[in-house]
């Protein structure tokens, strides 16, 4: 959703969502490792293999992101620039490689390189990292009623889309219900996924690689 939604979302979403939810930031929750907010469901569990140490909330979520403006000059560099504080972020609080560990050298070379960044990086102040993603990732307004460009920083992928795909929102029937989707609804799955009426190959069909999974029992400690 655009910056100012997501803002004005995480002041009023843990009220209206009530005590079967967790809204989960930096700020709710200072050990989870996103500069986005996810909305957890308590009594429940998906603990990821690569977040397995990190002592914060693991109930089954969604995630909540942000979408920030891009300037009309300097885009590729503003971009470059916050995905980079992006990676930052992820391997100074996340210890682990994504994905489940292998018997080969290599990955685990590249496992043991992750602790060492993960130990290394623990020297950086919290707080400056912070003020530069705050800084950088909101430097331009999200216009969602004129042409320009935004993008979501914290995607792993370089992502630009135009305004136009993503507003004014449309609303879509799912499941009985209504809610809200891209404009060009179309468009914007191609740009994100490609060809989305092929499944991909089955090496390519993976999710979030979870290590423990519970509907009705919270299996961590925080």
């Amino acid at each position: 959703m655009p910056r100012q939604d997501y803002e004005k979302f995480l002041e009023i979403a843990q009220e209206e969502l009530g005590d079967g939810y967790f809204v989960q930031t930096r700020k709710t929750d200072p050990n989870a490792p996103f500069s986005f907010a996810k909305v957890r469901k308590n009594g429940t569990t998906f603990i990821e293999w690569n977040k397995r140490n990190i002592k914060m909330h693991h109930g089954i979520y969604i995630d909540i992101f942000p979408y920030d403006g891009l300037p009309n000059e300097g885009l590729d560099e503003h971009i470059d620039k916050c995905l980079k504080l992006n990676k930052f972020q992820f391997k100074k609080y996340i210890p682990d490689r994504v994905g489940v560990p292998q018997e080969g050298l290599k990955w685990k070379i590249g496992a043991l390189a992750r602790r060492m960044q993960y130990y290394l990086l623990k020297l950086y102040p919290e707080s400056l990292l912070e003020g530069k993603i705050e800084k950088e990732y909101k430097r331009y307004e999200t216009k969602t009623g004129e042409q320009g460009f935004c993008t979501c920083f914290s995607f792993v992928d370089r992502i630009i889309f135009p305004n136009e795909l993503l507003f004014p929102p449309q609303k879509i029937a799912f499941e009985g219900e209504e809610f809200y989707a891209p404009a060009k609804l179309e468009e914007y799955l191609t740009l994100m996924y490609g060809d989305y009426n092929q499944l991909p190959p089955v090496e390519d069909r993976v999710g979030h690689r979870p290590v423990e999974v519970s509907v009705t029992e919270e299996l961590f400690t925080r």
